[in-house]
Parts: structure tokens; sequence; C-alpha cells
């Protein structure tokens, strides 16, 4: 009875051994292949893309033409198209980086420190489909807000498309792209003809191919509209999609940084900022002030809002904004009222290039030839594309925040 009694504790000894062995494995395991939608701190590009990943992460990747081994479209990066496009892509965006985008990161982390950008929303007017300058400037904020007339598009089907067609899209993100690589901005003529071809067709592919080179994980797509009754419905950006006409087109997408365990929305809407479409009483609007107050964002705008079709934009940017970082292109000097605003200028004011020559500001030069210490830029952004051309001004609020919401 003894040895039986003996040989029970040995067995019972080896089961919870056993399970606990078990459990610690698990536990590694599940630790090692990471939650759905989040990120460990410090992985790299390649450990992020050997891993499996969510769908609309596989479409942002094969886009930018990063190798997604595990994705669902790892079939299709034998396709002559997609290897010569991450060639060529990965090489311009290296060159992208070096002169442009970590001389912005670190000119960033020093100079805007003090915004804290993650109280509030990002807003960028007239923002084409240029996601990165944005997001270098301010990465921290929860949410962005981006509004252009561009329309939004569509995720391709890829699995769907011919050998020709496929090469189309391929060709169209090289040429939408070329302006960017060449001068830190869209050329809007450029850009509209570029996703009017059998490419591109919108802003959604540029949009996610520009969150796969920032790194972050894309978790969730979804189309957005604004129905004519002031409705609004949201369909995934992977199914067919309709909308009533009339509708105001948009797409919400949700991403994660690298690291970091809570998201950030990013709207992209295609809307009229001119006088008459851009309205205070319009139900848009009123939309769109409930994501203030906001870190405003301007650059390679066409001096619009110089213009008296403009005015009520500008004005819009002056009453929500707590923070505004534009170059010259932006608002006027002349509109930032010095009881409400501190100024901050960086850079070098250079007369608005041929094009815009009739925008040159007299009050802005005079500004930056009477004001001392004013620290340099190392990169080039807007129309002064090179370095040591560009201006930047920081506008500041001096009083309370004005009204807005949040989402």
């Amino acid at each position: 009875m003894k040895t039986h009694l003996n040989d029970v504790k040995v067995r019972l000894s080896l089961a919870v051994f056993l399970l606990f062995t078990l459990g610690l494995f698990a536990s590694w395991s599940h630790a090692a292949e990471g939650t759905p939608g989040t990120e460990t701190s410090n992985v790299s590009q390649k450990e992020q893309t050997d891993r499996p990943t969510h769908p609309y992460q596989d479409y942002a990747l094969f886009i930018a033409g990063i190798s997604n081994p595990k994705g669902s479209l790892a079939a299709l990066e034998s396709s002559p198209a997609w290897g010569q496009f991450a060639k060529s892509f990965n090489a311009s965006w290296k060159g992208l980086e070096v002169r442009q985008l970590t001389p912005m990161r670190k000119w960033a982390a020093w100079e805007l420190s003090a915004v804290e950008a993650s109280q509030y929303t990002v807003f960028y007017p007239f923002s084409g489909a240029d996601f990165a300058n944005m997001y270098n400037f301010f990465p921290d904020a929860g949410t962005y807000v981006m509004i252009s007339l561009e329309r939004v598009g569509r995720i391709p089907d890829f699995p769907a498309m011919s050998k020709p067609d496929l090469e189309a899209f391929f060709a169209g993100l090289q040429r939408v792209n070329k302006d960017l690589f060449d001068l830190d901005y869209f050329i809007t003529n450029n850009l509209e003809t570029a996703l009017q071809d059998k490419g591109v067709q919108g802003v959604l592919p540029l949009l996610l191919l520009f969150m796969a080179r920032e790194k972050v994980r894309v978790i969730d797509v979804q189309h957005w509209f604004m129905n004519p009754n002031t409705s609004i419905e949201e369909m995934p950006a992977l199914e067919r999609v309709t909308s009533d006409r009339g509708s105001i087109p948009g797409v919400r997408i949700v991403f994660q940084r690298e690291g970091q365990k809570q998201t950030q929305t990013l709207y992209y809407f295609c809307f009229n900022l001119m006088r008459g479409s851009f309205d205070q009483g319009d139900k848009f609007v009123s939309f769109l002030k409930s994501f203030g107050p906001f870190v405003t964002f301007e650059k390679a705008s066409q001096y619009m809002m110089f213009d008296p079709d403009f005015a009520v934009i500008r004005e819009f940017i002056l009453d929500h904004s707590m923070v505004i970082l534009q170059t010259d292109s932006g608002i006027p000097i002349k509109y930032f009222d010095p009881s409400i605003w501190n100024l901050k200028l960086f850079g070098a004011y250079q007369k608005p290039i041929q094009a815009f020559s009739y925008r040159y500001q007299k009050d802005l030069d005079e500004l930056y030839q009477k004001t001392k210490n004013i620290r340099p830029i190392s990169f080039g952004i807007g129309y002064h594309h090179l370095p040591g051309t560009a201006n930047l001004m920081l506008a500041t609020r001096k009083k309370t925040p004005p009204p807005g919401g949040s989402h």
C-alpha cells in the first residue's frame, strides 16, 4: 500500500511538472507571436515582415515594395512588375531618407518637442497624399485629418489583376512619386493626371505605401462617407464599396507605431476647401470642428490662403488651431494677430519660386531681416526643396484653447 502511494505521488509530481512546462512553453510562444494588432519594441522591418500580418498590412507592404514572405500576397512578389518596382523604389526611398526625412525627424524632435501634438488633432489642409512629411513632423498624434481634392480611390484587387494591369499600377506609382522624390511635394497637375490613368486611381494606395515605409502597422481601413442627409457610413476597404450620390467621400485608417500599444487614426477627406463649398454653416465643417483643437500643418499649398476664395478655411484654421506649422505658402503673415500668436521663424525667407512670384511678402521678409538668432533648417521643404533655402514658421496660440472635441 505504501509503495502504491509513493507511485501515485511520483505520477502526480510528473503531471504537475509537465503541465507547468507546457504552460511555460505556451506563454513563451504567445510572447514570441505577439498579440494581434500590437508591436513589441525595437522590431526591425525585416523581423516585422517575417511574421504573419493583418490583411491590410499585407496590401500596404506589397504596394510599398517591401517583401512580406508570410503575407497573403507573397506569391505575387515573384512578378517582374513588383520586383522591378521594389528595387527602384527602395533606392529612391533611401535617398529621400538621407536627404529629407532623417534631418526632418531630428529637427522636429528638437524644435517641436514642446508642441505636444498627442493632445490635439493634426490637421493638414491641401495635403494631397503627403502622409510622410506630416507624420515625420508630428509622429505622436492620436488623430490626423488630411483634406484635399484628390479622390480617395481604392485598394486594388491584386490577386485578380492581369499582368498588364499590375504593370500599369506599379508604373503609375513610379510616376506619382517622382515629384515627391525630386522636389519633396506633389505637383498638383501631375498628381491628378497620374491618378486618372489605369494605374493608381486615388490617394488610398499612396497613403498605405507611405505608412508601410514609415514602418507602422496598418490595422484597419474603412471607406467613409457623409451622405446628403449627414448620416455617416463606413465600409471595409477590401469589400465592394457603394455610396449615395452626393456623399462626401473619405477613408479612415487605423495604424500602430512600432513599439507602441496605442493605435493612431488617419482620416483623409476628399473635399473642396474653396469658399461656397467650405462654409462655416456646412454640416461637414461642423463635423470637422469636432476634431479640434488642432495642430495645423501646411506646405506647398499653392498660396491658396492668400486668395479671398479661401478666406473661410484660413479663418477656420486661425480660429481652431493651438499651433500652426507652415511654410510661406500658408497663411500670410499679416493675418497673425500678435496679441493672439507667438511666432518663431526658422530657415531663410526667399522670394517665392517664379510661378508664385506675385505672392512675395514684404512684411515677412522684413520680419526675417530684423529677427535675431533664427535657427537654420538643414532640409528643404515645400517649394524651396533644396537644403538651406527653406523657411518654416511656428505659430503658438497665447490664449485659451479654441473650442473643439475629439474622436
